[in-house]
């Protein structure tokens, strides 16, 4: 990247890294930023990332009403000292992923659920960490990765949480409290 920066004024820049290094593999990384101008130098850094490849708790594959695929993959990872819920939305046959949706963190007592419906949209089901009380949490993926519905219910002492038919959603959400 070349640019001039007037003095007080900012140059922001993005840059994949995957275009210059191979960061497929789960390890710790370094990066030094290095700015020449002319004859001199200002380096910043080093500055520290660790990429790790989390759990797939679960993976569905669709056809949308377009006739193309989908592929939704439940991960679970620990993250800044708590399990978080990641769900990845791709299209295989163009060998894309079109979004991850991080759902935040998760309570490890109902193991997370993916299903997906005659639509083609991922349903998720998890017992929500965010809230308290934890909540058992229902999200409607779109094939594009977008939220299209959230529903949350409250948890009964040890009750389950599942997926029931629904003619607007595909499923919605039923407790043992129901």
């Amino acid at each position: 990247m070349e640019g001039v920066v007037e003095p007080g004024a900012i140059l922001e820049t993005g840059l994949n890294l995957l275009d210059c290094y191979d960061l497929r593999s789960p390890r710790s990384y370094s990066l030094r930023v290095l700015l020449v101008q002319d004859d001199t130098a200002l380096q910043r850094g080093p500055l520290f990332f660790e990429i790790r490849r989390g759990r797939k708790e679960a993976s569905e594959s669709a056809i949308v009403p377009d006739g193309s695929p989908r592929r939704y993959s439940l991960y679970s990872l620990v993250r800044d000292g708590a399990e978080k819920l990641l769900l990845q939305v791709e299209n295989p046959a163009a060998a894309v992923c079109l979004v991850t949706i991080d759902f935040g963190r998760v309570l490890r007592f109902y193991h997370p659920r993916l299903t997906v419906d005659d639509e083609g949209r991922g349903h998720v089901v998890y017992q929500s960490a965010e809230t308290s009380p934890p909540v058992f949490v229902h999200a409607v993926v779109g094939s594009d990765g977008s939220i299209l519905y959230r529903e949350t219910a409250a948890q009964s002492f040890g009750g389950p949480a599942e997926l029931v038919p629904d003619r607007t959603w595909g499923y919605r959400l039923k407790t043992g409290g129901e």
